[in-house]
């Protein structure tokens, strides 16, 4: 499985046990632009990508394939 924003946005949402409604609830970005990045049809604005990498607690180079470490360092 390619290393895209994608796969780690799936793969920090299962690893917190959510599913898309609760980050959702958690992040204030939608749950079908959820869905929709998830899926690999588009990617995030700036301000939905920050919400989304604080409401998982992993940084935002991670989420977006910037750096090979996992989490953020506020954990």
């Amino acid at each position: 499985m390619p290393d895209t924003f994608a796969t780690r946005l799936r793969l920090a949402r299962k690893s917190r046990d959510m599913t898309q409604a609760e980050l959702s609830r958690v992040s204030g970005v939608p749950a079908i632009n959820i869905s929709i990045y998830e899926r690999g049809l588009s990617e995030p604005m700036l301000f939905s990508a920050v919400s989304l990498a604080d409401a998982l607690r992993v940084s935002l180079d991670w989420l977006t394939c910037r750096n090979m470490g996992r989490r953020s360092s506020r954990e």
